[in-house]
């Protein structure tokens, strides 16, 4: 009989987890493998979580949660920078952007206090880890990343247990994200060779992958992020209604849903201070920026709208009552030849015509014309005040509606399809 038994080690599970979008990969991806006859064991570090919170899931694997609940990480907030209340607070923020630097450039992780967590987690657990792998005779194992400290796992468990068939997952770019030839690279390729397998997120990636790590084509498959058809299908059945405060608005109405913070900074790279600015100078347009951590009830300010932390199926709600979904990802770094955000997925699913803040090359604005999705635009403040004035009138003429004949493309990006396609690679 084959033997189906498989270990995912990852940053965090759900449910003790700590951020929902460095998950939900290996969520879908453990649940999907589970109804196919594996049994799926999730080995991570747990979290302090508040239960009361946390939005029903279906778990069909088993979590090893090794260690101590460590405490979650903070959102960015909506306060902005920290205050400079006196010498002391200034001398702290200044090495922590010293240990942060030097943490990127040997780790490729701009954290210095979160690579210090993992890795003190990798040497308390490395060995149980091996240890249960030979106990329960598991033959294959994948390690998600980020973070790319638990690549060095992979060195431990391939001596320990020579058998074992080892993935290397990747949810966002490492040397790739930023092209810089440090320690870090050196680590990562190093790291590299003892991978049977790499699986990454887009063919951008895969391709680059190849080109500047020197991974043989044969070795590197893509399987894209997608979005939840199930979730979607729970959150059609409800029948919640989209417009509850009465009739339709003549105003146009725009939301961005997801993780994001406030901090006006060039590391910012969800940054809505243009938009913001372009909105307010256009009073029949409406924002919702929905997702901003630290803010409990929703704050308005003319017509923009703050409001916090909701469900996935709330988040499918903002996006219905919707015109125009906002996207944004602008950094000075590469990461947008190669990312897709989880949300922008989820945008692709809803119908809704899609606004991409764009960089050059970026793989999000070409999936917008590619399919026919909506608009881009630079992340400046006239060409935002331009292209949603443009928008509006759209509307006005009826004609904000997405091309219909690009679903089936679409439907291709749904977790379930590239599962199918990450369970053949697996089962080769």
């Amino acid at each position: 009989m084959k033997n189906k038994k498989l270990i995912i080690i990852c940053p965090s599970m759900w449910p003790d987890m700590n951020l929902w979008g460095e998950t939900q990969r290996m969520y879908y991806l453990a649940n999907y493998l589970a109804e196919w006859g594996w049994q799926i064991t999730v080995i991570s570090p747990s979290y302090d979580v508040d239960k009361k919170n946390l939005e029903i899931r279906q778990k069909k694997y088993k979590n090893l949660y090794l260690g101590s609940p460590i405490k979650k990480a903070g959102g960015g907030g909506a306060s902005g920078p920290l205050p400079r209340n006196g010498k002391w607070k200034s001398v702290k923020r200044h090495i922590s952007n010293i240990l942060n630097k030097c943490s990127e450039w040997f780790y490729g992780e701009p954290d210095f206090i979160e690579v210090n967590k993992k890795n003190m987690w990798i040497r308390k657990n490395r060995n149980e880890i091996c240890r249960y792998i030979d106990k329960e005779g598991v033959q294959k194992v994948i390690i998600s990343m980020p973070g790319f400290t638990f690549m060095q796992l992979g060195k431990r468990i391939k001596k320990a247990c020579e058998h074992v068939r080892l993935f290397y997952d990747y949810r966002d770019p490492w040397y790739l994200w930023m092209h810089k030839k440090n320690p870090a690279y050196y680590r990562e390729r190093y790291y590299l060779g003892f991978a049977d397998k790499v699986v990454g997120f887009s063919e951008k990636f895969r391709i680059d992958m190849i080109k500047e790590m020197g991974i043989a084509p044969h070795k590197i498959y893509t399987v894209y992020n997608g979005y939840s058809e199930q979730a979607w299908e729970e959150f059609e059945k409800r029948k919640i209604p989209v417009q509850d405060k009465g009739p339709v608005s003549e105003k146009l109405i725009l939301t961005y849903t997801g993780s994001m913070s406030l901090n006006n900074k060039k590391n910012n790279y969800r940054n809505p201070a243009n938009l913001i600015a372009a909105v307010r100078e256009l009073p029949d347009v409406e924002l919702y920026l929905v997702g901003i951590s630290k803010i409990q009830k929703e704050i308005v300010e003319g017509n923009i709208h703050y409001i916090g932390e909701v469900t996935q199926q709330k988040s499918f709600w903002h996006m219905q009552q919707s015109d125009v979904l906002i996207s944004i990802h602008d950094t000075e770094d590469r990461s947008g030849e190669y990312l897709i955000s989880g949300k922008f997925y989820d945008y692709m699913r809803s119908g809704r015509t899609i606004l991409q803040k764009r960089k050059e090359n970026s793989l999000m604005a070409e999936f917008v014309n590619k399919y026919h999705l909506g608009d881009v635009c630079q992340n400046h403040t006239d060409s935002l005040r331009k292209k949603i004035l443009e928008l509006a009138n759209r509307k006005k003429e009826g004609k904000l509606i997405r091309e219909s004949s690009f679903e089936q493309d679409i439907s291709r990006y749904a977790r379930d399809y590239q599962n199918d396609i990450y369970r053949q690679i697996i089962d080769e």
